[in-house]
């Protein structure tokens, strides 16, 4: 059976985590959530009064598929990699507050997934749980929940986990931006999102479903930085 293909887009944007718009983002993952948007600004929904029509998408990260994950390194710069299913443009105004922030062009490109075989994989994840009423996310962090949680979701992406994963580097994510979204669910707005970092090894054996999970990404805060899983050839 062929999988049929979808064109996807990376960017990997390296940022001088001393920039004020930079340490903003690292302290709040509401601001590292404007900044990817900001390659996207463009496409966001607005409403022509004189023709009735609106353009864009209501929630384009969703629609887009816009995904990204941050790494912290020890030269004093971020990493920020964004996966999305249509190019971003980073050169619009959108992005004026951080764009002087990068020590070199973003290197953007399509991506070609590895859909067949043995792969190395690694994924920050918000692994949780609805609690007793159905609705209320209860995170997940003893290590066999972590594990469990993990098997499920690496079988739902196409995925057979060879070993037992490496489960590591908690991080919790952390905002205090008021968002017509988080003032909907509590007084006070802001969040925090428990993360951990998953790696391993797996053997890809169903490419539809790993496509769409390298696609859509994996669990919830997908807006945040988690979800987005990256593979590749594992060494020889």
């Amino acid at each position: 059976m062929t999988t049929a293909t979808r064109t996807l887009h990376q960017s990997l944007l390296v940022l001088d985590a001393n920039h004020g718009a930079v340490r903003a983002a690292i302290g709040d993952a509401h601001h590292m959530h404007a900044l990817v948007m900001s390659g996207f600004a463009d496409r966001l929904q607005q409403y022509d009064f004189f023709t009735g029509q609106t353009t864009g998408h209501a929630d384009h990260r969703a629609a887009l598929n816009i995904q990204h994950a941050v790494s912290l390194r020890p030269d004093n710069t971020i990493r920020v990699l964004v996966r999305s299913a249509v190019p971003p443009h980073w050169d619009t105004d959108a992005s004026g507050k951080w764009v002087d922030a990068l020590t070199t062009a973003p290197a953007s490109h399509e991506y070609i997934p590895l859909l067949e075989g043995a792969v190395r994989y690694e994924l920050r994840a918000n692994p949780i749980r609805k609690g007793p009423d159905g609705r209320r996310k209860i995170a997940l962090r003893q290590h066999d929940d972590l594990v469990n949680w993990w098997h499920r979701r690496a079988t739902n992406a196409g995925l057979t986990l060879t070993g037992t994963p490496s489960i590591d580097l908690p991080w919790t994510l952390t905002s205090r931006t008021k968002t017509d979204r988080t003032t909907q669910h509590k007084a006070g707005a802001g969040f925090t999102i428990g993360t951990h970092r998953f790696t391993g090894f797996a053997i890809i054996t169903n490419p539809d479903a790993h496509l769409a999970a390298l696609t859509e990404g994996i669990g919830s805060a997908r807006a945040y930085g988690c979800g987005l899983l990256l593979t590749m050839r594992p060494p020889r």
